[in-house]
């Protein structure tokens, strides 16, 4: 029976992997991608030509993207859209099962445990959203896997490497910085090591290395995010509808579940000074790490990785106390009271969310395939090589062989400010104005319009004056585009 239940945990992992890997990018995925292969195009070498290209993303971030981008490259797939989306996305689900893998063998629980916390883990990472797969913060969870990995060793190198990958987690994006800190008071708690200093050290030069580095980047993603406190929107996040559209918001289902695990074994054992604290440390953490995402006023769910952090640090934690009194105690306290009605939720829960995945894929499929279609009407129009004015939202840069005219291949300065002009952070205002000029003093031959990203009753000074007629208009499942030529002689 055992045997049988294993070979169907490792079919429907291969399912969920299969799925994910041939699943189109979402519209983050193509910018970061569209950056990367503008950074490839450059005249620099590493690390100058990441620097060089815009993204709102910090330099970490960007250099992870091009990095994948280059192993994909001697594969020659970049002209084959899909093969490069499923070769790179192969390339992500490797590092994350790989690290899910040393994340289950940090610790000396048996190996049936450690196996489970493998596919536990596995499951979590591969099944993330497809707005979320390959974001930031889920970047950040992959390779904390790794650091407390090499935490868990006795070795002097070892903590080097850990210090540097919590260093780089932390320079990954704002968020992240409390990603890489909850992992290490975590493993300072659970390890108990006494050279801390030289991972803190390490963890201290690399991120100190990101803010030297990317300190105007994340100045400016900041001010053009306009982030404040927002308690509705998140309370939005724990009505049950959002369980039918988003897969990562079964993290909140599980989070319930921990909460009341926490409450149930401080009532019974409250006397028990050392399990007190075993169980308070994990619900402090789990605080501190959803508390800023409400602060920051963020929706969207990879916004909420935080949450992952947290369940897959606990559920090592549990995991590693069999055959002790402590995990008796634990076991009884989950069989009974928490594992079956979970398990009854997450079947009520997952039914609808496997089925939407499905639709997530089809309608992803038919983007990408329209995209695909608009992108072949552009290239009969504006030779190869030819700059291009984009007035887009950096999608269409991921299929395009035309290089953009300005710096922000995608607008993103104009976009989030022009209908708040005079009314805009100062410090912002140099990069509009760069932007702007850049817009308004080209002369080039062609510039693609999005009419969903820049409509013309907001931003009708980007529109081309009379120089410069439609040609062509041009719709996407998502998107409509404008094509405009300038006008000639005879025009």
């Amino acid at each position: 029976m055992n045997k049988l239940l294993y070979f169907l945990i490792i079919v429907v992992f291969a399912g969920f992997v299969v799925q994910r890997a041939f699943n189109p990018f979402e519209e983050d995925q193509k910018i970061f991608f569209a950056s990367a292969n503008i950074s490839n195009a450059s005249a620099k070498h590493f690390p100058g030509n990441v620097l060089e290209t815009f993204e709102l993303k910090p330099f970490y971030n960007r250099a992870v993207y091009y990095g994948i981008y280059k192993l994909a490259q001697p594969l020659h797939l970049w002209e084959n859209k899909y093969s490069f989306i499923v070769a790179v996305q192969m390339i992500f689900l490797s590092f994350l099962v790989l690290g899910a893998y040393l994340f289950s063998r940090s610790h000396n629980a048996s190996v049936k445990n450690q196996w489970k916390l493998f596919f536990i883990t596995s499951i979590f990472l591969v099944t993330a959203g497809s707005d979320s797969f390959m974001q930031a913060e889920h970047l950040a969870i992959g390779l904390l896997l790794y650091a407390v990995f090499f935490l868990s060793q006795q070795k002097l190198v070892f903590d080097i490497i850990a210090g540097i990958l919590l260093g780089y987690v932390a320079g990954l994006k704002g968020i992240t910085l409390l990603y890489a800190g909850a992992v290490l008071v975590f493993s300072f708690f659970y390890f108990r090591k006494s050279n801390y200093w030289i991972v803190s050290l390490a963890l201290v030069i690399v991120f100190g290395t990101s803010i030297l580095i990317s300190w105007k980047e994340l100045e400016t993603a900041k001010l053009l995010q306009g982030n404040g406190l927002n308690l509705r929107r998140f309370f939005d996040y724990f009505r049950i509808t959002y369980r039918f559209v988003c897969i990562d918001q079964a993290y909140m289902l599980s989070l319930v579940c921990c909460l009341v695990l926490i409450v149930l074994v401080w009532i019974k054992n409250k006397k028990d000074k050392p399990l007190f604290w075993k169980f308070i440390f994990p619900a402090a953490l789990m605080f501190a790490l959803v508390v800023p995402t409400v602060v920051l006023q963020v929706g969207f769910s990879y916004h909420y990785f935080g949450l992952l952090l947290f369940l897959l640090l606990l559920t090592r934690s549990v995991l590693q106390f069999e055959g002790t009194a402590y995990f008796a105690m634990l076991k009884k306290f989950i069989d009974l009271r928490i594992a079956l009605p979970a398990l009854l939720m997450y079947l009520f829960f997952s039914t609808p969310v496997i089925s939407h995945s499905k639709n997530v894929m089809q309608y992803n499929l038919s983007n990408f395939r329209s995209e695909i279609a608009v992108n072949d009407s552009i290239s009969k129009i504006i030779p190869a090589g030819e700059r291009v004015l984009f007035l887009t939202d950096g999608v269409l840069n991921f299929y395009s062989r035309n290089p953009s005219a300005c710096y922000e291949f995608f607008p993103i300065t104009i976009n989030r400010l022009m209908p708040k002009y005079p009314s805009i952070p100062v410090k912002l205002k140099p990069r509009y104005e760069a932007t702007l000029s850049c817009i308004k003093n080209f002369t080039g031959n062609y510039i693609v319009l999005g009419e969903n990203w820049l409509p013309k009753e907001k931003y009708p000074g980007v529109y081309p004056d009379s120089n410069y007629v439609a040609v062509a208009n041009l719709r996407s499942v998502q998107r409509t585009y404008l094509v405009y030529k300038r006008r000639t002689k005879e025009q």
